[in-house]
Parts: C-alpha cells; structure tokens; sequence
C-alpha cells in the first residue's frame, strides 16, 4: 500500500466513526437521527385534547 491509500483509508475511517459517534449520541438523548418522528410520540400525543370528529364534513 501507498502512503496515498493509508490516508484515505484513515480519512474515511475516521469520518465513519465520527458518524456513527453523532448517532449514538442521538439516540441516546432520544431523537430520531433521520429527523423523523421520536419514539416517545405516543407520550406527546396523549396531552393534547382530541378534536376529530369523524361525521363534521371538515
């Protein structure tokens, strides 16, 4: 191997631990790393009043 291919080779090692680092610590504090929905969204819902009213015609 050249001096070339063990850099690279340490440059993308370290950015895939960099990455997987962030999202270790994202799931930690709870948030989806995609940006989607959290896992605790049912806890959210259940203190908001419920509205729907399925024959309204809204």
């Amino acid at each position: 191997m050249e001096t070339k291919d063990i850099l690279i080779f340490a440059f993308v090692a370290l950015a895939l631990g960099i990455r997987l680092y962030m999202n270790y610590m994202k799931k930690k504090k709870g948030t989806d790393p995609k940006g989607g929905m959290a896992s605790g969204r049912g806890e959210q819902l259940r203190g908001q009043p419920d509205d729907y009213e399925p024959y309204s015609k809204k």
